[in-house]
């Protein structure tokens, strides 16, 4: 309990330095909002009023307090294209939220059985062919992995229509259908990363002495690598695995575009096109607080596996 208390503790604070230097940063990148919001022909009375209106009169540390507690309260502000920016991220985050669960998810149910088997059975030439194979998927980007997916299944199969995402308001298994094509684009070789990351430590962990005594005594090979060996290597494989979790949500980003998905990549890119710098610095702010929270996730899991981490100073 105590180790999972620090861990928390470290996560709110990383979250607090992180959310500073996030609103620091778009303060000072963009410039005064007012003027950009009224235009720079617009008279000096109007540009004061709306910055009094907008709270922007106030010293920094205030607005700061003030955006802060309305980004815990779930108030993000207005948008500069109008409206609230968590109805905009509302509309959007399902579908990023889903798809990233979905790779995950993919990579969890393809890459442990696979990397396991790769190690049963990956000795000689078909491991050689396995060590060619898992390269080049992992060299495959995810955008392009998309587009082939699209050629094949939507213009030549027609499995699904690209560009016609039907939306969980209208059909949530037409949506998860069409979902499942870019997580297979995401996953591809995130699952060659993770099968190549538990290979690696499964086999450095087979060749330590208990194992050899464990086998030499007579016991199988297969008990000792499930009852033994797995627990041991998993420690480096779950910090791994909550990278890829935090890699999937930015891949997420670029395969939206792919298959013209209405997820919080396209909106990220165009609130970036459009200086709307309000909507971009939550969802930068979103993204942080996910791939903190995978890795603390990751390292309470492990604590869990292995003990002895407790006693580790982070």
């Amino acid at each position: 309990m105590k180790y999972a208390v620090k861990k928390l503790g470290t996560f709110l604070l990383t979250m607090v330095v992180v959310s500073f230097l996030a609103f620091a940063a778009f303060q000072l990148v963009a410039g005064d909002p007012a003027t950009n919001l009224l235009g720079t022909e617009s008279t000096p009375e109007k540009v004061a009023a709306l910055r009094h209106e907008m709270g922007l009169d106030r010293p920094f540390l205030v607005q700061y307090g003030s955006w802060l507690a309305g980004f815990v309260t779930g108030d993000l502000g207005q948008s500069y294209s109008g409206g609230a920016v968590t109805d905009l991220l509302a509309a959007r985050l399902p579908v990023t939220l889903i798809l990233s669960g979905m790779t995950f998810l993919l990579t969890l149910v393809l890459a442990l059985p696979l990397g396991l088997r790769s190690v049963r059975h990956g000795g000689g030439v078909r491991g050689a062919a396995h060590t060619v194979v898992n390269q080049f998927l992992m060299a495959l980007p995810p955008f392009f992995t998309g587009i082939l997916l699209t050629w094949l299944f939507s213009i030549l199969l027609r499995w699904f229509r690209h560009g016609a995402f039907p939306g969980f308001g209208t059909s949530v298994g037409g949506s998860l259908w069409y979902l499942l094509f870019p997580a297979v684009a995401i996953a591809v070789p995130r699952i060659a990363q993770t099968i190549r990351m538990l290979r690696s430590t499964v086999l450095a962990e087979m060749d330590r002495n208990y194992v050899r005594t464990a086998i030499a005594r007579g016991n199988d090979r297969s008990g000792v690598l499930y009852r033994h060996v797995l627990k041991n290597a998993l420690v480096p494989v779950v910090t791994f695995l909550a990278q890829t979790m935090a890699e999937i949500v930015a891949g997420s980003i670029v395969v939206e575009q792919v298959f013209n998905l209405p997820g919080l990549g396209r909106l990220l890119l165009t609130s970036i096109s459009g200086r709307d710098y309000p909507t971009v610095q939550a969802i930068v702010v979103i993204l942080a607080f996910w791939v903190v929270l995978a890795n603390t996730v990751a390292d309470l899991i492990n604590q869990r596996i292995d003990p002895r981490l407790r006693g580790v100073r982070t």
